[in-house]
């Protein structure tokens, strides 16, 4: 099936700064894609070249098999939310909504029905007359929606709408804005550097990092396989290590040695004595517990350290646990309301299963 949003080898360079090097994705019919990255990776110089508001210097940009990189952004019959909204302070709701609609010479009675029903979309109903300056800003947004999906656009960009927003009302607006996309089925590009915006809200993720695509796929498969030790720690809360592998143990089973630190874990490998890795454990795959007498040292064994804080997250408790050689590593359990299993300063044992410690190239 052609996909709705496909680019082909596209690469941008501003004099001797790359901003993006030869990069290609495609965005299947209805899904919701986030570009997610730190600053400065190259996320909105793709967006913005899809849009039409940079030329690419080398590749394509096909929306639906047709190609558009030579096309001004009003020809490409896309609609764009923008961080800082655009919104016209001299125009109401109503008015903000109707632009794009009226610039395309839609008939009168078929604007009013069409803004009608994007201010409902995105509830807004009622507040046809106001001006921007009398909105909150999660009512600003929500224009700028119902302004986006008013004209019935093929493709739908998003660049980091919600990062102007407090944190409740970030959160209301995921669900409202997945909702919003679900019920129009129109294809998405969300640009954010936000992880849990991506991890709760998108049906496919490309991690950018210095102007490359490094991973792309669904949420869980980038938490649960990072492809190396950038997209592991970029996406979710995770405790990296890099050393050597000492030995193979069961299939997809590696012993290795990170400065000393005996680490049992799995990973595709293949991988010799010797070769570098990175290993990665998420916090909450982590058991704390006080240590046994008589322990072992092995890498099966876990580890011991100190704990240096306890931090109450609501759900959960975050212990921050001090290993030894610069070393601290994050362990969560869940807040059940009890007392947590460790007080600061107490002796601990850190323990994993094999299979929750993964072993990656160290990239």
């Amino acid at each position: 099936m052609t996909p709705a949003l496909e680019l082909r080898g596209v690469r941008k360079r501003y004099g001797t700064v790359i901003a993006l090097h030869e990069t290609s994705l495609a965005v299947a019919e209805g899904r919701l894609v986030f570009l997610l990255g730190p600053s400065g990776c190259g996320k909105t110089t793709t967006l913005r070249i899809v849009a039409g508001f940079v030329e690419p210097d080398a590749g394509e940009v096909r929306i639906r098999g047709t190609r558009v990189d030579g096309l001004p952004p009003e020809r490409r019959g896309l609609g764009m939310v923008f961080q800082h909204y655009a919104l016209f302070p001299h125009l109401t709701v109503a008015e903000n909504v109707a632009f794009g609609l009226r610039m395309r010479r839609v008939s009168g009675a078929a604007v009013r029905a069409r803004v009608a029903r994007a201010l409902e979309l995105v509830q807004l109903q009622g507040f046809e007359a106001r001006y921007p300056r009398a909105l909150s800003g999660g009512q600003q947004q929500r224009v700028a929606l119902a302004r986006a999906i008013v004209i019935e656009p093929s493709l739908l960009l998003l660049d980091e709408p919600l990062s102007n927003l407090d944190l409740k009302l970030r959160t209301e607006m995921r669900s409202e804005i997945r909702a919003l996309q679900r019920t129009l089925g129109v294809p998405t590009v969300f640009v954010t550097h936000d992880q849990e915006e991506a991890l709760t809200m998108a049906d496919e993720v490309a991690v950018m990092a210095a102007g490359r695509i490094v991973q792309t796929g669904t949420p869980s498969a980038l938490y649960e396989q990072p492809a190396n030790r950038f997209v592991a720690q970029f996406i979710g809360e995770a405790n990296v290590e890099t050393g050597r592998v000492t030995a193979a143990g069961a299939p997809g089973a590696w012993q290795v040695d990170a400065g000393g630190l005996a680490i049992l874990g799995t990973g595709a490998g293949p991988w010799k004595p010797g070769d570098p890795v990175a290993v990665v454990i998420r916090p909450e795959r982590i058991r704390l517990t006080a240590p046994a007498p008589g322990a072992g040292v092995g890498p099966a064994d876990g580890v011991a350290g100190t704990v240096e804080e306890c931090i109450f997250r609501g759900q959960l408790r975050r212990y921050r646990v001090r290993l030894g050689q610069g070393r601290v590593w994050s362990v969560d359990e869940a807040a059940t309301g009890g007392s947590p299993a460790a007080a600061v300063g107490a002796t601990v044992r850190l323990t994993w299963r094999a299979e929750d410690c993964l072993v990656i190239p160290d990239a």
